[in-house]
């Protein structure tokens, strides 16, 4: 998974819409189509999309999960 910074006023996307800023935008692996998001500007939020699109994230988060488990 990357997370990066982009300056839409140097570089240009067909067909997104820009309605402010911070916009984000999540792309799929794979080809699937771009997700907007549009919860809060929060890193619970952010995860809780995440975890909903995310296939990487959701398996980082299994990871740690079992990882944590062992632990015990």
């Amino acid at each position: 998974m990357v997370i990066a910074k982009f300056d839409h006023s140097a570089n240009e996307i067909a067909n997104d819409d820009i309605e402010g800023y911070p916009t984000i935008r999540f792309y799929p692996k794979g080809g699937l189509p771009m997700v907007k998001y549009q919860g809060q500007r929060d890193l619970t939020s952010l995860l809780k999309f995440l975890a909903e699109h995310s296939i990487a994230y959701g398996e980082m988060k299994a990871k740690e999960s079992m990882h944590w488990n062992e632990d015990l």
